[in-house]
């Protein structure tokens, strides 16, 4: 039966085509990180054959496992129709905060690396990524989902935590970036001035290879990261967005973060794998600091 309010025809009308569109985004997603990681499988196999499991490595899976589930159950929650609401929470709650915690943990691990332990700067970068897993639990602890009778499935209804969590990703990343491109740019073998510097910082010129890929590979992380973080903005705080709408970018935002983040990881391990020349900072001692493997005397690799 039609109602014979114009305005709830329209709201409903609305709500319908969220949902719709939601289902695509969730798909699309869902999609897009499989065949990533199914193109990925081989580096990894080769990284776990040659070099072990190590606490990087275990983190790494636990985020690409942790990210995949999440995707998984986001798609099944607005493609299945239910009416219990409880189930995606208990379900959804651990999937949500894995992926956030242990990717912000990878870009920690890197930070770390290239500062080569620094208890320093692991003190600082500690407090800098502490606020993301205490926002990420309050995030999933708060979180409400209800019934939508105009569509049949559940949706997450008004939260409290997702910008500030957002936020404290975003200021993590911020730092963590601009401390790794400057340690990284300033081991570069180039001149000392201005253009020499700015050089090295844009373009990599007089850094070894696997600082190269670092500060390329950190460059498009955090490109990927605060472009997705202001689109995903205005969405999550516009009141006229439909709640159904409202959380459409999350996923997706955290699949293309994390598959930066881990493709980071894939490219430090394996750079020093094919390039096998004792690097100095940039290889032998980066990489061990990365824990992926330890820093001892051989015929490849010097003391530092």
């Amino acid at each position: 039966m039609t109602s014979l309010n114009p305005l709830e025809d329209s709201s409903t009308e609305t709500d319908v085509f969220a949902h719709r569109l939601t289902n695509y985004f969730y798909l699309v997603c869902l999609t897009a990180y499989t065949y990533d990681w199914i193109l990925s499988v081989s580096d990894e196999v080769e990284i776990a054959s040659k070099r072990g499991l190590s606490w990087s490595l275990a983190i790494y899976f636990l985020s690409r496992i942790s990210q995949l589930g999440n995707a998984i159950n986001s798609a099944v929650i607005n493609i299945i129709p239910q009416k219990n609401c409880e189930l995606p929470i208990t379900l959804g709650g651990p999937l949500e905060l894995l992926p956030v915690v242990t990717t912000t943990l990878l870009f920690f691990l890197r930070a770390r690396a290239v500062f080569l332990q620094s208890k320093y700067a692991t003190v600082v970068f500690g407090i800098l990524w502490l606020p993301v897993p205490v926002l990420n639990v309050l995030t999933v602890a708060t979180l409400h989902v209800t019934f939508n009778p105009q569509t049949g499935f559940c949706a997450f209804a008004d939260n409290k935590f997702p910008t500030p969590l957002n936020a404290a990703v975003l200021v993590f990343d911020t730092s963590v970036f601009l401390a790794i491109s400057y340690r990284l740019a300033g081991n570069a073998a180039t001149e000392g001035s201005w253009r020499s510097r700015l050089l090295s910082f844009f373009k990599g010129r007089g850094l070894y290879s696997l600082s190269r890929t670092l500060l390329h590979s950190g460059q498009l992380y955090y490109l990927a990261s605060i472009l997705l973080f202001f689109a995903n903005l205005p969405i999550m705080l516009v009141p006229r967005v439909p709640e159904s709408f409202r959380y459409i970018m999350v996923t997706e935002y955290i699949s293309i973060v994390n598959i930066m983040a881990c493709r980071v990881f894939r490219g430090a391990v394996l750079g020093h794998m094919i390039n096998s020349t004792p690097d100095g900072l940039t290889t032998t001692r980066i990489n061990a600091a990365f824990q992926s493997e330890p820093l001892t005397r051989s015929q490849h690799n010097v003391t530092p």
